[in-house]
């Protein structure tokens, strides 16, 4: 039964800077704020989000154009670095970076830009989460996930962002802890079950930002592909399932080899 049809894909990942001294602030490289981005036309943005560099790529609708949107947004970012006075700096791939404690204690540092989400697991809205103490900063690749509920479903949408996010925990997110793990990314920033509703969609959150390497950027649009199929075939048990192990195991598509 097809009970959901994927229209678009998208995603603001962010981004840590560095060059030999070290991890860098956003703040050398970007003025754009959560409230005032940097309009880069046709639907790219940059700005800042504590530390890292946030960009925003519009909606795609097709593998190849998610690729190279992607791809797009890394070159404004490194167009950005290297026009700024700081010598030899570049964008990383990593989930958690460790930052001088003057940079940690900035404004800049202490402010998180996210505001409050909800847990696909156990139903319920998380808060911003706490910096104070904590002496890493983390990232996520948060996919933004448009989607059609098809006439003869008996679903509501909030049922079905529950069931997409865990579907996206299980063939994407789980997975690709086999490939990168950070603990205190998964414990703080990209928890299983972290999303947000849109008016066209679901925003899933816990995707590490080591995954918006270009070898893996397939590899995830396909894999948000099958989370449709895997909700259409299989949706009262991922409703069902007490933990995301119980949704991986009914191994819809989970042996999709993730590139090395």
């Amino acid at each position: 039964m097809t009970l959901i049809k994927i229209k678009s894909i998208g995603s603001d990942p962010e981004f840590f800077v560095k060059n030999e001294k070290g991890f860098l602030p956003s703040t050398m490289f970007i003025a754009g704020t959560k409230e005032l981005p940097e309009e880069m036309g046709d639907g790219f943005a940059l700005l800042k989000d504590n530390l890292s560099i946030e960009g925003n790529i519009p909606a795609s609708y097709s593998k190849k154009e998610f690729i190279n949107n992607l791809e797009f947004l890394k070159k404004l970012i490194n167009i950005a670095i290297e026009n700024s006075p700081v010598p030899d700096a570049k964008i990383t791939y990593t989930d958690e970076a460790r930052f001088k404690r003057a940079y940690l204690m900035s404004e800049d540092g202490m402010t998180f830009g996210c505001s409050s989400y909800e847990d696909a697991w156990e139903i319920k809205k998380v808060p911003t989460p706490v910096l104070i103490g904590l002496n890493t900063r983390q990232i996520g690749f948060h996919i933004h996930i448009g989607y059609e509920i098809l006439d003869d479903s008996d679903y509501t949408k909030d049922v079905f962002n529950v069931a997409i996010t865990r579907a996206f925990d299980a063939l994407i997110s789980y997975q690709s802890d086999k490939v990168h793990y950070s603990k205190t990314r998964r414990d703080h920033y990209g928890k299983f079950g972290s999303y947000r509703d849109k008016p066209y969609g679901v925003e899933c959150r816990s995707l590490g930002g080591f995954f918006t390497q270009e070898k893996y950027l397939g590899w995830v649009y396909d894999q948000v592909m099958n989370v449709a199929d895997f909700v259409n075939e299989h949706i009262d048990d991922i409703l069902n399932a007490k933990n995301i192990e119980e949704v991986v195991k009914i191994n819809f598509k989970n042996n999709i080899k993730i590139p090395e």
